[in-house]
């Protein structure tokens, strides 16, 4: 669930747009991350913990690209091969 956005990884950086990002679930992924990844700590259970901060990781990793590249269309001349 965390990853599947990650696939998109390779055609952002060729595309060098993160159009493709769906940034609301994305923007509502880190905060539940971030959530289930405190309170993880707080009841000391790393089974908890672990996965929801790999998934906060991998989706600050998107927002970064999506402030970094934008999520505007991609121009049809990075289009071509």
């Amino acid at each position: 669930n965390f990853v599947s956005p990650l696939a998109q990884l390779p055609t952002i950086l060729r595309l060098k747009t993160a159009a493709s990002v769906p940034v609301p679930w994305v923007v509502a992924s880190i905060v539940a991350c971030t959530l289930w990844t405190m309170y993880g700590i707080s009841l000391d259970e790393i089974v908890l913990t672990l996965p929801n901060a790999i998934g906060l990781v991998l989706n600050l990793i998107l927002i970064v690209l999506v402030f970094k590249f934008g999520t505007s269309a991609p121009r049809t001349s990075d289009l071509l091969p």
